[in-house]
């Protein structure tokens, strides 16, 4: 598989920011490790076509690199694909990595979203949250 770029700005307006983007790029000869590096919002807008391309993602690697340092904006529904693919990540056996998740406006939205200070989304599983530096 080639490395792909998803442009998910389906908006008519006319906007300053940078389009909505996904490029998928694999990161080994053996195809085990695939790199997202999204760019623009994960937000509610976008939340249907970052998720499958997440799908696709963990159905064809082991591990899946996922760099948020172009991200301009996200909201409930992009911290939600970020648990929901570690929450993955863990039943499949796989690792889900961030990148660039220390950045704003990232940051700020992880304290506002109340994920600041906890360990763990549900105190019965073993994976520390990824939001607040947990990996699998």
């Amino acid at each position: 598989m080639k490395n792909r770029e998803i442009r998910l700005n389906r908006s008519k307006q006319k906007s300053t920011r940078e389009p909505e983007m996904i490029t998928r790029s694999w990161m080994d000869d053996t195809h085990q490790a695939v790199r997202l590096d999204i760019t623009g919002g994960m937000t509610i807008s976008h939340a249907a076509e970052q998720l499958a391309e997440l799908m696709e993602a963990f159905a064809t690697a082991r591990t899946i690199h996922c760099d948020l340092s172009g991200v301009t904006e996200i909201d409930a529904a992009g911290l939600q694909l970020l648990c929901s693919s570690h929450r993955t990540a863990g039943k499949e056996g796989k690792e889900f990595i961030l990148h660039g998740i220390e950045r704003e406006p990232l940051h700020t939205t992880i304290i506002r979203a109340g994920c600041a200070g906890k360990s763990r989304c549900n105190p019965h599983e073993k994976n520390p949250c990824i939001l607040v530096g947990g990996m699998n």
